[in-house]
């Protein structure tokens, strides 16, 4: 028997817009200042070598309570505003490969929202190709980029991704990201031109065995390209340090796919084996 698709599941829904019927919705700047301790106490604090301070565009998180799909009512927003920082082993991460990064790097960042790692990107100089489903978020991330002087690094770019969406050309990126609530694998099926030939050098993709089955799989066959998968560090108290990824990250082997189709919704950092971080 058939189950009904997870209601968070967006790869089914017939519009990626407000459920609710707002014509917009407000929004506020909010001053980032990375480097140090986070509102996180049990993530690993960003090395001050990482330490950058921007402006960004958040939703007004408060004004919008629960019920369906509201741009506005937006976690991203919300920790952000409160906690000073989204996904910081995530962040860490990005900032290690972005700062190592060739000048001129591209990252493309698929279900970008309202820009986390697309700004992050550019605050290092690199190119930024925001795809995301929704134009609202796309519209503060614009506004956010214009903000910090980085309108012409990031490249907001509105696509909803589906088994229809032809895949792109191969070209370079250092790090390819994808947060698409159930379209993981159209996106992944977008980039293999790129994986095929390595040129991309790091991905974080998340994982949402909740939506539907088959994410175990999807991993196993980007490293079958060449790559290497590893577990993101959990919270903990004492956080968990991450400085070296090499040495930091626990390596995913073994029966890869049971693992990944075990879980509920996690993310996986995959490196291509011969790439820096």
């Amino acid at each position: 028997m058939k189950t009904a698709p997870h209601p968070n599941d967006m790869s089914v829904w017939a519009d990626i817009a407000c459920q609710r019927g707002h014509d917009a919705h407000l929004y506020k700047l909010a001053e980032v200042r990375l480097g140090g301790q986070s509102g996180y106490h049990d993530y690993p604090p960003v090395p001050a070598r990482f330490a950058r301070d921007f402006e960004m565009c958040v939703f007004e998180w408060r004004e919008y309570g629960d019920g369906p799909y509201c741009p506005g009512h937006d976690a991203v927003s919300e920790t952000i505003d409160l906690l000073g920082i989204w996904e910081p082993p995530e962040t860490i991460l990005a900032l290690t490969v972005f700062e190592s990064a060739l000048p001129g790097s591209v990252f493309i960042d698929l279900g970008a929202q309202i820009g986390w790692y697309s700004l992050l990107a550019a605050s290092y100089g690199h190119e930024a190709i925001s795809v995301d489903a929704d134009p609202e978020p796309l519209r503060l991330l614009a506004d956010s980029a214009k903000r910090n002087g980085w309108d012409s690094l990031v490249h907001p770019w509105h696509l909803r991704l589906g088994p229809d969406t032809i895949p792109l050309p191969a070209a370079e990126y250092r790090l390819a990201k994808l947060d698409l609530e159930g379209a993981e694998f159209d996106g992944i099926r977008i980039l293999r031109p790129s994986l095929e030939v390595g040129l991309v050098d790091h991905l974080l993709v998340e994982c949402s065995p909740v939506f539907a089955p088959g994410y175990g799989e999807l991993v196993e066959s980007v490293m079958a390209l060449g790559y290497v998968v590893y577990t993101l560090p959990p919270k903990a108290i004492p956080p968990h340090r991450l400085k070296d990824p090499e040495r930091d990250l626990t390596r995913l082997t073994g029966d890869v796919a049971g693992t990944v189709n075990g879980w509920r919704q996690e993310s996986v950092w995959l490196r291509r084996e011969d790439a820096s971080w």
